[in-house]
């Protein structure tokens, strides 16, 4: 396939974005190809911006293989959004970079018209982005670029004495790929294309159900890149506990991984393992954390300490530091 890069569709993206151009949160002048945002001052206050960019990585050549681009984009929007939580952050513009192999419109309509519907649902603009084709590689990627409001500044922090949280994932969520497509560089199954439907399951988005309670929590982590590592920069003299019997278990696939001959402290530093986020909640708080959010369940502590993370592993007896 040959690329025009004159980009035939952008008439048609820019079409699908400006059906996003309105905002209870922004007056939105339209410029032609571009908006020009202004904050409503309806709010009687001033408000903080915070800016939030991540993609799909490795995960997109299976997207990419199957098809599958609403899947996609909502992997895209959850990266971005759960991060947001951590900022408690109410989204309200994105813009996105789509990196396809090859030139085919098609592909590019399917991904703008899912996120055109997410952002509709949820009132976020969709000011424009850039496509971009390079086929010297196989993988895709779909990144965005997310703008949020904090009205009420708050330190994302894991404290002495706060219970641990968890909320279930939905899978492999968007991360670990990379080690994914080298454990299975040799199964000839996985080479044919004929992979589980856990590839391509989309990361489950968690800001629509704990935004409204972001004020209950002291803090917020989603379990991703580094996965229970990235607790350890917001530990204060404290470590973190996570408990065996409280845990929610990994779904199969990740005991599948692990069959693989993945150590159990490599699984817990790249996988989510089950938890796809995890808050840090005063005691007083979790009756109502917990009834606010019917699928969550406590999975540890906050304890004195010197910055580590403890996990009792679901795949084995271990106690493991990571």
């Amino acid at each position: 396939m040959t690329y025009n890069t004159s980009k035939p569709y952008t008439g048609r993206v820019l079409e699908l974005i400006k059906t996003t151009w309105t905002s209870p949160y922004l007056e939105v002048a339209d410029y032609g190809d571009h908006p020009v945002l202004f904050l409503k001052t309806a709010f009687g206050q001033t408000s903080g911006q915070v800016d939030h960019t991540d993609g799909i990585g490795t995960k997109a050549y299976y997207h990419y293989e199957a098809r599958s681009w609403e899947a996609a984009a909502l992997d895209a929007l959850a990266m971005n959004l759960n991060d947001l939580l951590a900022y408690r952050a109410q989204p309200f513009k994105l813009q996105s970079h789509i990196t396809l192999p090859w030139d085919d419109e098609e592909d590019i309509i399917q991904i703008v018209e899912a996120l055109v519907k997410q952002c509709k649902d949820r009132s976020i603009v969709f000011t424009g982005g850039e496509t971009s084709i390079n086929n010297m590689n196989d993988c895709p990627d779909v990144s965005i670029t997310m703008s949020g409001f904090v009205m009420v500044y708050a330190v994302n922090q894991f404290l002495e004495g706060d219970a641990l949280i968890g909320l279930p994932s939905t899978g492999l969520h968007a991360n670990g790929f990379t080690l994914l497509r080298q454990i299975n560089s040799l199964d000839p199954f996985l080479a044919k294309g004929e992979w589980p439907d856990d590839f391509i399951m989309p990361t489950a988005i968690y800001w629509d159900a704990v935004f409204p309670i972001a004020g209950k929590v002291n803090g917020i982590m989603h379990i991703t890149g580094g996965a229970f590592t990235k607790f350890k920069p917001f530990l204060k003299n404290t470590d973190i506990y996570i408990g065996r019997q409280h845990q929610l278990q990994p779904q199969q696939i990740f005991r599948d991984i692990h069959a693989k001959g993945i150590p159990d402290e490599e699984m817990y530093r790249t996988f989510n393992c089950g938890i796809g986020l995890v808050l840090s909640v005063n005691q007083e708080n979790v009756p109502a954390v917990l009834e606010h959010l019917p699928t969550a369940r406590l999975i540890g502590g906050v304890h004195p300490g010197q910055g580590r993370v403890h996990v009792l592993s679901a795949f084995s007896d271990k106690e493991l530091e990571v």
